[in-house]
């Protein structure tokens, strides 16, 4: 798995490309929390290039919404 970070204005687009499963999940996770440090919290994850996800990679974008959802503002 591979992921892109781009940002347009103050939206940051994190494009992945290859599967999404038990052992690159906790990637996702880390880098959505770097993003949260550097109060980076619009983010677009552009799926277009993943071939494959899994229950994990599935629980890693929720884990991450929910993580965004407790910023107070945050919409």
């Amino acid at each position: 798995m591979e992921i892109t970070r781009r940002e347009s204005g103050n939206i940051v687009i994190l494009d992945i490309n290859g599967e999404i499963d038990l052992y690159n999940a906790p990637e996702i996770k880390d880098v959505i929390a770097k993003l949260i440090e550097e109060q980076k919290y619009y983010t677009i994850i552009n799926l277009e290039k993943v071939s494959y996800i899994d229950s994990s990679g599935i629980g890693a974008l929720i884990s991450s919404l929910s993580n965004l959802k407790k910023i107070p503002g945050w919409t």
